[in-house]
């Protein structure tokens, strides 16, 4: 009878607790897809981490590529500085085409020498321009583009004085619209410095005039001409025209952005004048 009763005990004992047995069974799975979950997510920020380890390490040894180009096209500039004129291509032997173009003489007035100095490595070009005062070297511009943004450096008199200013020319690689990109500084002959930046898009320069006509970023139908003036190292701003209808019968002549919505402030024109029509961007403004 006491063996009969010890054997029901165990059985009623294991009825009792089989159940708690099984929700600990049926709790384990979110735990173990939480640790999965924690796992991946380890995995990803370890790869994050290593990408992002790389990229500084490459960022590091493309400013060495520069520290070097940069020395080397110095020493050489500085060996030749009693040079009227020259241009020099110099490259370093590091596998990745890194490469340094000079250009030197009186490029900017009859005065004073200027150097012009690119550097060029596997991210990165370095534009920069110096001025050679008094057997010294002086930089005076220095302007980092994106390799695959630039378009081009230019030399040109773009305000009328009689003095070649520096343009430097992008085109970013992302965006819906025409988008040519000056960053513009006026020769100051002076002292053989320049002007601080000015910026303009899509534009096309009048020297004896000193207009700069343009169209702006944006799509056709939408976005306006620009003419500015230079007025010293200033700049004033003579007036937009934008579209007025979808068929290219009308269009708003205004002097600040804004002013196409106000009836008061516009002025209609029903074509656009002929100053504009073969300057550099008029073919995307009027393609609506």
């Amino acid at each position: 009878m006491k063996y009969l009763v010890f054997i029901v005990a165990i059985v009623l004992f294991g009825c009792k607790h089989a159940p708690k047995k099984i929700a600990a069974v049926k709790n384990a799975a979110p735990v173990l897809e939480e640790r999965f979950r924690l796992k991946a997510l380890t995995s990803k920020r370890g790869e994050k981490d290593s990408i992002r380890l790389e990229t500084e390490r490459e960022e590091k040894l493309d400013s060495l590529r520069q520290i070097k180009l940069l020395d080397t096209a110095m020493k050489f500039a500085i060996k030749h500085q009693h040079d009227n004129f020259y241009t020099k291509n110099l490259t370093i032997n590091d596998g990745l085409g890194a490469s340094a173009t000079l250009k030197f003489g009186f490029l900017f007035s009859k005065e004073k020498r200027h150097l012009i100095l690119k550097t060029k490595s596997a991210w990165d070009l370095h534009l920069r321009v110096l001025y050679l005062d008094r057997n010294k070297f002086k930089e005076v511009i220095h302007t980092v583009i994106w390799d695959l943004n630039y378009v081009a450096d230019t030399v040109r008199d773009v305000n009328g004085d009689g003095y070649k200013d520096f343009i430097s020319t992008t085109y970013y690689s992302a965006g819906c619209c025409a988008r040519n990109r000056d960053e513009v500084r006026l020769y100051l002959p002076g002292d053989g410095n320049f002007s601080g930046s000015y910026t303009f898009i899509n534009p096309s320069y009048s020297p004896n005039e000193k207009f700069i006509r343009g169209v702006d970023y944006g799509h056709p139908g939408e976005v306006p001409l620009y003419k500015y003036k230079w007025n010293g190292l200033k700049i004033d701003t003579v007036e937009y025209i934008y579209p007025a209808d979808t068929l290219k019968k009308n269009f708003y002549i205004v002097k600040r952005y804004g002013d196409e919505n106000d009836p008061t402030k516009r002025r209609v024109i029903n074509s656009i004048p002929k100053e504009y029509r073969k300057m550099y961007g008029y073919n995307w403004f009027i393609d609506y």
